[in-house]
């Protein structure tokens, strides 16, 4: 096997990790099968740390990950460093709460991407589930949060994900294991985030089509619209057989912490984090978007979730179908976080109008 900056079969595994090491155990048993699968493949594993404070650093050194470190400390941070440092051809990006089921998941991916330069990336199908899991994990897995499952309807379980980007994207290709799309907004706009769920990303192509990239640590998580306004002729996968576990949320509590940080910084109009969520991603897709529809309009679907919510029949119709489809009586929690986040924007508009500080938030929704 050739070695080398760049090697054509070399793949790093980026990690990012913040008081991890209960994690750190179930992610090496993960890594060595994907390592032992494909010897031809060059694996490299790296962890990119945002402080921890427990036995992570001591842990992944141990497993032989190499060790980042993540001065920003935030995901996005994390997944920015790691496009920017490796120098493996190709990259995929995992959570530290995250594994890859399908020993075969990387090499698979690999291999069929050696085999069409046009695909950029490939996906995983999504996050599998089980009966016994929390129904705040399968919701917040699935969709994150109800704004954006009202805004984008795209879901990001395995059951579901590949019809989502089937019925807005041309498929050129779908065989047992692969289905390849063109890269395209589509209509409405897809919730696709290249950086999340054990993606893989031909890393050398986006450094080089997007040198932005280097300076502009914001940018990362909207490589997908990217690639979607940038080259008409570019392509991504969705490998079929090949989910992504996910753990989460224990409690909705988790739920609703999560989604108040994710409502604060989009106020936050000068933020990074703000930057790199929703407002980037609805800047982004408004720019490139061809169509004239006003439904297509992120910012316009966004903004009709106030009525969505407020006329009571609509939220209800979507968490009875949710809950029924899914088998999960906890998605009626749809109706009211639904609720708590149009509460929650429209305080925050007030304050922002009348320049009242709000303060900030943690990730994990308390006051910082």
């Amino acid at each position: 096997m050739r070695q080398g900056n760049g090697d054509v079969r070399s793949v790093t595994v980026a990690i990012a990790t913040f008081n991890s090491e209960s994690w750190l155990p179930q992610l090496h048993r993960c890594m060595q099968e994907q390592k032992g699968f494909d010897k031809d493949i060059e694996f490299k594993l790296a962890i990119f740390d945002g402080g921890s404070s427990d036995n992570t650093l001591t842990l992944a050194q141990e497993f032989g990950f190499e060790v980042f470190k993540n001065p920003r400390g935030d995901a996005i941070s994390a997944k920015s460093i790691a496009l920017n440092s490796v120098t493996t051809r190709y990259l995929v990006f995992l959570d530290h709460d995250e594994y890859l089921v399908n020993p075969g998941s990387v090499a698979n991916r690999i291999n069929a991407i050696e085999k069409n330069s046009s695909i950029k990336a490939i996906l995983t199908e999504g996050y599998s589930n089980n009966k016994e899991e929390h129904s705040s994990n399968a919701y917040a897995s699935e969709f994150g949060e109800p704004l954006s499952a009202f805004t984008y309807r795209t879901s990001c379980l395995a059951k579901y994900r590949l019809n989502s980007y089937k019925s807005r994207l041309q498929v050129t290709f779908d065989d047992s294991l692969m289905t390849t799309l063109n890269a395209g907004i589509g209509s409405p706009p897809l919730l696709c985030e290249l950086v999340t769920c054990g993606t893989l990303i031909n890393r050398e192509y986006f450094v080089n089509a997007f040198p932005q990239l280097k300076s502009e640590i914001d940018l990362v998580p909207h490589l997908y619209y990217l690639l979607a306004a940038a080259n008409e002729g570019a392509q991504i996968g969705m490998s079929k057989v090949d989910s992504v576990r996910h753990g989460t949320s224990t409690n909705w509590r988790q739920i609703r912490n999560k989604i108040r940080w994710r409502v604060a910084n989009r106020f936050a109009l000068n933020d990074s984090i703000s930057s790199a969520g929703y407002k980037g991603r609805s800047e982004i897709i408004a720019a490139s978007q061809i169509s004239e529809r006003l439904l297509d309009n992120p910012n316009f679907r966004a903004a009709m979730f106030i009525p969505y919510t407020l006329l009571v029949l609509p939220v209800l119709s979507d968490a009875l179908y949710l809950a029924i489809s899914r088998k999960r009586v906890g998605y009626l929690m749809h109706i009211p976080l639904s609720f708590f986040i149009v509460g929650l924007s429209l305080g925050l508009r007030v304050k922002q109008i009348f320049g009242i500080s709000s303060g900030s938030f943690r990730y994990d929704g308390t006051k910082g």
